[in-house]
Order: structure tokens, then C-alpha cells, then sequence
């Protein structure tokens, strides 16, 4: 069932659809949006990539490659990119498919159609101090009614989709339960209730003695970063956090020069386009060979500029995509290792805070003749042992974090090495195929030219010669 927008809708391009391919890693990239000639022929090159690997490599291969193939209960695609609205108003909606066998969800296939604001709240509402979030694809500023950026961000959204099912314990989350399944209605409301709940948490944090625990951990925070307890120092962590925020420079210089290499490429098939429209129109002007000649570089350099805009956009989803996913798992990492000082401050807050307790109680004891004081000591027996329960949580708390994080850490290595290896794999592919065609095309004009002037009775000698 698909479930409405409640807006008038508006087709982003005529869908065209490609055939289907058994185990293609870039499934789904392009079959669901149409965007001119060079995104159908980008289309038909990423088509060949299954067989391609499973030659090359063998299937086995691909399949490990392959790893944000989600598990069989639940399993999601986001297709379809959709125009709404108009103007200043305008955005792209999605459709996001779902197929599933767990028994907490009403049906086991359905659709609904969903914004970037929703995967946004969605990725916001992952909040699990002891895991990797996977990355969102970035927000952007302007230009994101703009076909090429529709494209990569819808594959950016479902690589991010399929990271999130695909986790053993995010794809339990109600949140994404409620993002996959709820019509846009209800998920707006749910929206604002879970907004209204974290202004309400931090009202009562404050309320309730909040601002004092809120100081002490704060001073704690500021003393830990001038001299690192003992107790809770690590060597492997120090190195495994230096390590990544090391990865995380190197991706943002290989993000810096790829998306160079694409808007470079992407000038160049425009200055193509340009030139071969104005010599078109030159030869307008002549007769005869030149006429013919000027014509056939014309349509010449507007095909090479339709290969360049194919390869741009590849190089976009195979290089910059992969790239810039690995800098925002390098930051995930950082807000995992972040969650770790928290507890870290929260420990030892909470024994701070217990300690006070049993040596405040002790000085009222030790205070004699003094009813009050015998009294409040008594009545602080309460407060210590609730104390001493959040010392104990907290203890547990840091336990598991510091033991599920070297799992999820783990994790996120074997998925790097994976993707980095295929991004390689497939941008020499690329770049071996693209560079093969525009020689190909260039031979193809070469010989138009020399058999077209060799007919000339002005030329002279042969055209070869002349070249």
C-alpha cells in the first residue's frame, strides 16, 4: 500500500526501467530516476557492473563486497525521487519500500514517501551511546532540486537506510519503526511529541538538582582532560581514537580532490557542449567538406560531453559518495569515543556524589546533643543507598559501552576496508571504460575528418600527412 502525501505531487522525470541484475552491488542507483541521456547511459554502464564482478571476481566475491545488503526480516530501499511543491516551497520526497517478517510491524510489505527532514529526525532520534550511527548523506545549502545531487543523495539515503536495518540493534528501534511505517500525519505529530519530550527532560534535569550534578561534571570534564584518570586509561583506545581521527583528515583530503575531479569533469563536458554547439553553428556558415567537417567535430564533442557527464556522475557515486560516508563514520566514531568520556564523568560523579553522602552522614552522627542532626542523619540513609544504586548503574553502564564499543569499532573497520576496496575496484573500471570510449569516439571523428577532406579535390596531399 502507498500511503499519500497529502500534497499534490509532481513526477520528477518519467521513470525508465532498467533490466534487473542478480547480486549487482549498485542496485537500485538509477532505475527509479530518469535524468537525460547521460544519467541512462551511466545507468546501462552501472547495469554491467554485476557481471562484471561476478567474472572478474566471482559471486562469492561480490557478495562479501556487498555489505550493506540488510538481513532477511527487514529489508528497505528508498526510490522514486519526487518533485512537491513549487518555488521557494519545492522538495524532493522519496519513496521508501519496505519488506519485512518481523512480528512488531502491521504488514510485511508496504510503502511510504518520506523527506530529508524525516531521515534527518530519524538519524537524530538514534541515540545509543554505545554504537556507530551510521552516517546521513550531507545537507546541502542550495541546489537540492538539482538532478545530479537528487541522484547521489537518493543512493546516499538508502546506503544510509540499509546501514540502519542491517545493524542488530538499531533495526529494533521504534523510531525507525515509526519513520518506515507511520503515514506522514502521524509521523508529524510523533515528531513534535518527541521534540516537546526533550525540551520537557531538560526542564526536569534543571528541576530536579540538575544544575549542582551539572557542575560537578563539568568541573570533573575539565579535570579529566588536564590529567586522564588511571583507572579508566587505555592505550588501545588512545591509539584506535588518534587512528581515526587520522582517517578522518585523510577521507576529508581524498573528498576535497575527488569532488575536484568531478566538477572538473563536469566543466569540461560543459565547455565540450559549447564548443560543439558553436561549431554547428560555424558550419552553418561554410560549404561543402568544411561544412561537413565542422558538423561531424560538432556532433563529435557534444557525444565526448554526454561521456564526460556520465563519468562525472559516476565518479560522484562510486569515489566522492564513498568517501564522504567514510568521514561521517570517522565523526560517528569520534561521538562514540565522546559518550565515552561522558561516562567516564558520569562514574565518577556518581561516587563523588555517594561519597559526600556517607561522609555527611557520618559528620551528623559524630555531632552529639544535636536532635537534628542525629535525625537528618538518619533520614539520609535513603539518599545513600539511591546513591550507591547509581554508582552501581553507572559502573554497568560503562562496562557495557567500553565492551560493545571495541565490537562496534570492529564492525566499522571490516565495512571501511570493504568499501574503500570496492570504490578502488570500480573507479578504475570506470575510468579504464569512459577513457576507452571518448579515444574510441575521437578515432571514430579522426577518420570522418581524414575521409572527408581526402574527397577534397582542393586538398593537396593526403590528409594524414597533413595532421
Amino acid at each position: 500500500s502507498t500511503q499519500s502525501t497529502g500534497t499534490t505531487s509532481v513526477a520528477w522525470m518519467e521513470p525508465v526501467t532498467f533490466p534487473p541484475l542478480k547480486s549487482d552491488p549498485f542496485e537500485n542507483v538509477f532505475s527509479d530516476l530518469s535524468l537525460d541521456r547521460a544519467t541512462a547511459a551511466a545507468a546501462e554502464h552501472v547495469g554491467n557492473a554485476g557481471e562484471w564482478w561476478e567474472q572478474t571476481y566471482g559471486a562469492g566475491e561480490q557478495a562479501t563486497i556487498a555489505v550493506d545488503k540488510p538481513p532477511s526480516k527487514l529489508s528497505v530501499s528508498v526510490s522514486d525521487p519526487m518533485l512537491q511543491g513549487e518555488g521557494m516551497s519545492a522538495y524532493v520526497s522519496y519513496k521508501v519500500n519496505t519488506r519485512t517478517r518481523l512480528p512488531q510491524y502491521a504488514q510485511q510489505e508496504f510503502t511510504s514517501v518520506r523527506r530529508y527532514s524525516d531521515f534527518a529526525w530519524l538519524h537524530q532520534q538514534l541515540q545509543y551511546p554505545n554504537v556507530v550511527i551510521p552516517p546521513l548523506p550531507d545537507k546541502a545549502v542550495t541546489g537540492n532540486l538539482d538532478p545530479n545531487f537528487v541522484a547521489v543523495r537518493r543512493h546516499g539515503l538508502d546506503r544510509f537506510l540499509k546501514r540502519v536495518v542491517s545493524h542488530p540493534v538499531l533495526q529494533f528501534s521504534n523510531d525507525l519503526q515509526t519513520f518506515l511505517e507511520a503515514d506522514e500525519g502521524t509521523l508529524r505529530q510523533v515528531k513534535q511529541v518527541a521534540f516537546e519530550l526533550r525540551q520537557q527532560q531538560v526542564c526536569n534535569s534543571l528541576e530536579n538538582g540538575g544544575i549542582a550534578r551539572w557542575v560537578k561534571e563539568a568541573f570533573q570534564t575539565v579535570s579529566n582532560a588536564w590529567e586522564a584518570p588511571e583507572e579508566f586509561s587505555d592505550r588501545g583506545y588512545t591509539e584506535q581514537r588518534r587512528r581515526n581521527r587520522d582517517m578522518h583528515e585523510r577521507a576529508g583530503e581524498l573528498r576535497r580532490f575527488s569532488s575536484r575531479l568531478v566538477d572538473a569533469r563536469r566543466d569540461l563536458a560543459e565547455t565540450h557542449a559549447a564548443l560543439g554547439a558553436e561549431m554547428r553553428v560555424a558550419a552553418s556558415a561554410e560549404k561543402g567538406h568544411v561544412q561537413n567537417g565542422m558538423t561531424l567535430l560538432g556532433g563529435s564533442c557534444s557525444d565526448v560531453s554526454v561521456l564526460l557527464r556520465e563519468q562525472a556522475l559516476l565518479d560522484d557515486l562510486q569515489l566522492n559518495s564513498v568517501v564522504t560516508e567514510a568521514m561521517g563514520y570517522c565523526c560517528a566514531v569520534e561521538d562514540l569515543c565522546k559518550n565515552r568520556e561522558k561516562a567516564v564523568v558520569t562514574l565518577q560523579t556518581s561516587r563523588t556524589i555517594h561519597q559526600e553522602k556517607i561522609l555527611a552522614q557520618g559528620k551528623n552522627v559524630r555531632t552529639s546533643g544535636d536532635p537534628l542532626s542525629l535525625a537528618r542523619a538518619g533520614s539520609m540513609i535513603d539518599e545513600i543507598y539511591e546513591a550507591a544504586t547509581q554508582e552501581a548503574d553507572h559502573e554497568r553502564v560503562f562496562a557495557d559501552l567500553v565492551e560493545s564499543m571495541q565490537e562496534e569499532l570492529d564492525q566499522w573497520h571490516v565495512l571501511r576496508e570493504q568499501e574503500y576496496r570496492r570504490m578502488m575496484l570500480q573507479f578504475a573500471k570506470t575510468s579504464r571504460d569512459y577513457y576507452a570510449k571518448i579515444a574510441s569516439k575521437w578515432q571514430d571523428t579522426l577518420d570522418g575528418l581524414v575521409q572527408e577532406f581526402d574527397n577534397s579535390p582542393s586538398n593537396g596531399s593526403h590528409a594524414y600527412e597533413t595532421i
